[in-house]
């Protein structure tokens, strides 16, 4: 905010100019952009989120899938479970996400 804005900031509103008034205004505006990057990171980190889900799902059924037709060699079943137990991960973080939404 310019100095001319707060001045007619405070006329605007019978407010007496002091720096007091004016760090709390800056303070408030600062929150407020901060709040608007946080919210904006949130989202797009449940987009990705969500994006990634469907992807996992589908890893982990056809390593299901390969190592059923193929055979259970001990490194197929080691990727397997890695992206079994990512989903339950993802589908937390997605609904911890959710939750800081509301």
């Amino acid at each position: 905010m310019t100095d001319e804005q707060f001045k007619a900031l405070c006329n605007t509103y019978g407010f007496a100019p002091s720096r007091a008034l004016r760090e709390l205004i800056d303070c408030a505006v600062a929150r407020q952009e901060i709040l608007e990057e946080v919210t904006a990171q949130r989202d797009a980190l449940l987009k990705m989120l969500k994006d990634v889900l469907p992807v996992a799902e589908d890893a982990s059924e056809s390593l299901g899938r390969f190592c059923s037709n193929e055979g259970w060699a001990q490194e197929d079943m080691d990727r397997m479970d890695n992206v079994d137990g990512m989903l339950p991960l993802i589908r937390a973080a997605i609904a911890a996400v959710e939750g800081e939404k509301e």
